[in-house]
């Protein structure tokens, strides 16, 4: 694998990691704490805030990785910073006019939108100096301003939870982090910015700029409606109560497959997007490096889920084993689906790709969960997501194969087949365990384990290939 890939995968990783991990943690504990109910009204509130924090960076997600963002950044860095502060200090009005006008007499709630609210602040100086270290690929300083800022704003959220704040303690988590990333990025914004004003495009650039932002902008609203599709129908059609059990089914089968997704993402576009480099040979390492992991996610996650909500979680939780497992069947297509996206945008594709996804959304998935979920709940909503993927892998597969002559599913069956035959000894180990352990120690003894035996079998099997992807 290449050196540069290498090195910004293992910093982006940490990026993504650090930025969700204590997140997911707090998340765990507050379900084990507060009934579902209450966990449901905390899965309201991350969308509606979600809603607003979509538009607070313009989409702008999508210059990190554009290959030739330092021919736009003189001419649009001005233009998008003033966008920036208008749009992010209307978020804030509108926060304190919901407060004026609905929660004054609600205390928690209000303090809760107020503290939400002031975090727009300090997004445009944020999205700008993120703009300017990607552009640079300066991943290392990205994942440190990362992991210090979403460990340090979670653990003060964690201490004003054990003082006796509670749920209210969860609203000054983007405050403090959007606080503690601003005072990080100060020393790296002056030199950045001074090392792009001598650069210039052409204004038909410019233009382009602003209608990738667009494609990028609407592409990101509907994946935000789609990964949050659930909470939305769960709320109206069934309530907050069940909206806390799907909620709490995200937190535990999204921890690794999705993340690590986004991270190889995020470490291979500029490289696909290299008509230098040998296109056939990135897919293959891309996708051995996913399968290697999510594989024995999945498994893991699917054997686990019974034991750790039994030990940890009240009766009342019980209904979130049956969804992990249902969900978990929907995360292969995801993955590939991720992929396809990825593949197209680092092309150029970027109306085709919207096109196939927001179609799929639009005609298949929206009816689909609709109906579904009036029919069977919880249990309907997840059958629609595996069957929405399944024909959106399909619709970006025909594409990648007529385009690329590409046959990106015979691929992964191909590559997945090895792994599989490793996670047979990593099921074999654990149900072992269970034999011989019982408990919180059959769990944890279990899982470790069972990673020594996956990781064992592959290396033992498979080291000339491993070897391949790490190291050349």
């Amino acid at each position: 694998m290449d050196y540069k890939i290498k090195n910004n995968l293992i910093n982006i990783l940490i990026e993504t990691v650090s930025k969700d991990l204590f997140s997911i943690l707090f998340r765990f504990l507050l379900a084990y704490i507060v009934i579902s109910e209450i966990f449901g009204y905390y899965a309201i509130y991350t969308f509606i805030f979600g809603v607003f924090y979509i538009f607070s960076d313009l989409a702008s997600e999508y210059i990190f990785i554009k290959e030739d963002i330092s021919i736009f950044i003189s001419n649009f860095l001005r233009p998008l910073q003033k966008r920036l502060v208008i749009i992010n200090l209307i978020f804030l009005i509108v926060h304190l006019l919901f407060i004026y006008f609905f929660t004054l007499d609600n205390i928690i709630t209000s303090i809760i939108l107020l503290t939400s609210g002031l975090s727009f602040v300090f997004k445009p100086s944020i999205t700008i100096s993120r703009i300017l270290l990607a552009s640079k690929e300066n991943f290392k300083v990205l994942s440190k301003v990362s992991f210090f800022s979403n460990f340090f704003s979670w653990l003060i959220c964690l201490v004003l939870f054990f003082f006796n704040l509670g749920i209210l303690s969860i609203g000054f988590q983007p405050l403090l982090s959007n606080f503690i990333t601003s005072i990080f990025y100060i020393p790296h914004k002056k030199v950045n910015i001074d090392s792009f004003i001598t650069k210039s495009s052409p204004l038909h650039s410019i233009s382009k700029f602003n209608s990738q932002i667009i494609h990028s902008l609407s592409r990101n609203i509907f994946l935000f409606l789609n990964y949050y599709l659930g909470i939305l129908l769960l709320t109206i059609l069934i309530g907050p109560t069940e909206v806390g059990l799907y909620f709490f089914v995200f937190s535990l089968s999204d921890v690794i497959p999705t993340h690590l997704n986004n991270i190889l993402n995020r470490s291979f576009y500029k490289t696909f997007s290299n008509k230098n480099n040998d296109f056939g040979i990135l897919i293959d390492q891309y996708l051995r490096i996913i399968l290697f992991f999510l594989i024995p996610s999945i498994v893991g996650i699917f054997l686990t889920v019974d034991p750790f909500v039994t030990l940890f979680y009240s009766i009342e939780w019980q209904n979130v084993i049956l969804y992990v497992r249902i969900y978990l069947f929907s995360l292969p297509f995801q993955i590939l689906n991720s992929l396809s996206s990825t593949i197209l945008y680092s092309k150029g594709l970027v109306s085709e790709d919207n096109n196939i996804f927001t179609n799929n959304f639009l005609f298949i998935k929206i009816p689909f969960s609709i109906v579904l979920t009036l029919v069977f709940g919880t249990i309907g909503f997840l059958i629609s997501t595996i069957f929405s993927n399944i024909i959106l892998t399909l619709k970006y597969a025909l594409f990648i194969f007529r385009y690329f002559k590409l046959n990106l599913l015979l691929k992964s069956i191909k590559i997945a087949q090895q792994f599989i035959k490793a996670s047979t000894f990593m099921v074999i180990t654990y149900f072992f365990i269970q034999l011989i352990a019982d408990g919180i120690l059959q769990l944890v003894v279990g899982i470790l384990m069972s990673i020594i035996t996956y990781f064992s079998v592959n290396f033992i099997i498979y080291q000339s290939k491993i070897k391949t992807i790490l190291i050349k």
